[in-house]
């Protein structure tokens, strides 16, 4: 159950609409909503986990690929970058260990208006995702993942065409206080011109100076168009210069039940002008 007044920013920063957004960005006008609906459940003595949502899930809920940031900017997940997350609210998903503590296979087939009863939307009917990812861990410190997505809905342009994503990433816990991470992602609108890439580089600091905190920093470029029509009759349109989107941050525990993390990130040639932007802010979490 989710309630919040954090307004995201109302224009294209970078090209699409996501890449300076908080992690806490959304309005729900003074409602409590339900936020998150699922069912976890493992099968086959373990070796296979499944998941089925009912709300606000997507193909990267279990994929395995996932980097260590705790930043204040919602690009550093990873996990929905490598597979192009933005399109699910119900899904089902299926994770196989096909070779035990090794190597592992992901499924996870996502519909964008699944709770819809028009004849050309639903579950089936209507805009959705199908995303595999192939997962290896040759060694305990290191994950390497290799993803891939067929969707029939952008969530960055809202065009209506299918698009394919295709990424890879990797996260190396090099000592246990220092962990690299980072991902590389194309898509590519099937039938036109639509590319954009997506990358990302990092270092992860877990319990720096305090137990249970959390620094880092990392750098890429969030959703970038290589490509664009943007008069949509074929031709291709320059997308200006590729932004970078460069990101600090320090998460630390004042009390087992708070948690403050002061950052601020920093965005070059925004939606593809020379215009720079600097977005800094604190987080504070409570658990109870």
């Amino acid at each position: 159950l989710q309630a919040r007044e954090a307004t995201a920013f109302n224009t294209n920063i970078a090209n699409n609409s996501t890449a300076a957004a908080l992690t806490f960005s959304g309005d729900t006008g003074g409602d409590v909503e339900l936020d998150d609906m699922y069912y976890r459940f493992p099968l086959f003595d373990g070796r296979v986990t499944g998941l089925f949502g009912m709300e606000s899930i997507a193909s990267t809920d279990l994929v395995l690929f996932a980097t260590p940031f705790d930043g204040l900017s919602d690009w550093g997940d990873g996990g929905s970058d490598l597979v192009w997350d933005g399109i699910g609210d119900q899904a089902v998903l299926f994770s196989w260990e096909a070779v035990e503590d090794l190597f592992y296979v992901t499924y996870g087939y996502a519909a964008a208006v699944g709770d819809d009863n028009d004849r050309n939307e639903g579950f089936f009917a209507g805009p959705s995702q199908h995303s595999l990812e192939l997962a290896a861990t040759p060694v305990d410190s290191l994950l390497l993942s290799l993803a891939a997505t067929s969707s029939t809905f952008d969530p960055i342009s809202d065009s209506t065409d299918d698009f394919v994503s295709v990424g890879f990433g990797v996260t190396w816990e090099i000592v246990p206080w220092a962990i690299f991470s980072g991902w590389y992602a194309h898509a590519f609108e099937t039938d036109g011109v639509d590319d954009t890439d997506d990358w990302l580089v990092g270092f992860a600091f877990p319990d720096l100076f305090i137990e249970g905190s959390n620094g880092g920093f990392m750098v890429g470029s969030p959703d970038y168009f290589v490509a664009l029509d943007r008069g949509g009759d074929g031709s291709l349109d320059s997308a200006g210069d590729m932004p970078i989107q460069a990101e600090v941050y320090y998460s630390f525990p004042l009390t087992e039940n708070l948690t403050i993390t002061p950052g601020v990130y920093y965005i070059s040639n925004v939606d593809g002008d020379d215009e720079d932007i600097v977005v800094g802010g604190v987080r504070t979490t409570f658990k109870f």
